[in-house]
């Protein structure tokens, strides 16, 4: 499995892979604006703050995104780090694509001195695997979202 930064060669792939994570989610119910999402690609590939990462099989095909944005918070100058958007496809899921993918999140939140990592789940999809794998990277007091 590698990672790596998108490219504008990607963003099919990487739209495929964001429709297939809209449809398998809570969020299935919601309209999908494939413009958007591209724009969205678009402006994660350019701003500095964002972090875009890909992961690909031994093949070389798209399995898996992910993307964070760093910032300051409102209240003071430390900054920290959310993740926004996290798949992996379910043919690579039982890979080190995430983890992987989670261990360059953390090097480049070092990098960037971030004070605090934060890292979500709201697609519903497999709610509890994926808050014990997350513990089990270290990861503890889920932070509370309500719909």
């Amino acid at each position: 499995m590698k990672l790596r930064h998108p490219n504008p060669g990607d963003v099919d792939a990487l739209v495929r892979l964001a429709r297939a994570m809209h449809l398998e989610s809570w969020y299935a119910g919601f309209d999908f604006s494939e413009a958007k999402v591209r724009r969205f690609i678009d402006e994660i590939m350019e701003a500095p703050h964002f972090l875009a990462l890909i992961a690909e099989d031994r093949d070389s095909q798209i399995v898996g995104f992910f993307v964070a944005a760093e910032m300051e918070h409102y209240f003071g100058n430390d900054r920290y780090a959310c993740d926004v958007c996290t798949y992996v496809a379910p043919d690579a899921r039982g890979s080190v694509a995430f983890k992987r993918m989670i261990a360059a999140y953390e090097a480049w939140c070092r990098i960037r001195n971030v004070k605090e990592i934060h890292v979500g789940f709201s697609s519903g999809v497999t709610l509890d695997k994926v808050q014990r794998y997350y513990q089990r990277l270290g990861y503890a007091s889920p932070l509370m979202a309500w719909r």
